[in-house]
C-alpha cells in the first residue's frame, strides 16, 4: 500500500465521518459545535489542573511532604475522567470537518503530541512507578522528575496546539 492509497482511504473515511448523522449534526447546528467546544475546553482545564498537580509533585516543586502515591491516587480519577470527556468532545468536534482537520498542521501536531504524552504516561506507570515504594516519601528519582517535566511540557504543547487550531481553521 502506497502513500496515495492511504491518502485516498483517509479521505474516504473522513468523507464518511462528515456525512454521518453525527458529523452532519455537528457541522450544521449553530449551537452544537460551540456547546461541545466549550465542554472540551472546560474539561481540558480540569485535566490540565490535575496533570500539573501530579507533575509538579514529581518535580519536587509542591507538596514534597506528601507521598507521591497519595497524590496519584487522589488525582488519577479526575485526570482519567476529564480525559475521557476531552476525547469524546474532541472526537465530536472533529466529525464536523474531519478532512480539514487532518490537513491542519496544528491539529496534526496536537495528535502527535498526544501520542508522545501517552507514551510518557505508559512508561511512567509501567516502569518508573514500579519502584515508587522506595521513594514515595523521599526525593523522587531522576526518572520520575523527568517524567513529570516531560509530561507537563507535552500537555502544555497539546493545549497550545489546540488553541492554534482555532486560529488556523475555523469550522463555522
Amino acid at each position: 500500500m502506497n502513500v496515495e492509497d492511504i491518502s485516498m482511504q483517509l479521505q474516504a473515511f473522513a468523507d464518511w465521518v462528515q456525512s454521518s448523522s453525527v458529523g452532519q449534526a455537528m457541522g450544521a447546528s449553530p449551537d452544537l459545535f460551540p456547546l461541545i467546544e466549550s465542554l472540551h475546553v472546560l474539561f481540558v482545564a480540569v485535566m490540565m489542573g490535575t496533570v500539573a498537580f501530579v507533575d509538579l509533585r514529581l518535580m519536587g516543586l509542591i507538596n514534597v511532604a506528601r507521598p507521591v502515591s497519595k497524590t496519584l491516587r487522589e488525582m488519577l480519577p479526575f485526570t482519567v475522567g476529564s480525559f475521557l470527556v476531552v476525547v469524546v468532545t474532541g472526537t465530536l468536534l472533529w466529525t464536523a470537518h474531519p478532512l480539514q482537520y487532518l490537513q491542519n498542521g496544528p491539529f496534526i501536531a496536537k495528535m502527535l503530541l498526544l501520542v508522545a504524552a501517552g507514551i510518557n504516561i505508559l512508561f511512567f506507570h509501567g516502569v518508573t512507578q514500579r519502584s515508587m515504594g522506595r521513594w514515595d516519601l523521599g526525593k523522587v528519582p531522576v526518572q520520575a522528575l523527568l517524567a513529570g517535566c516531560t509530561s507537563l511540557l507535552l500537555w502544555i504543547a497539546v493545549v497550545a496546539c489546540g488553541r492554534w487550531i482555532g486560529f488556523t481553521y475555523s469550522p463555522l
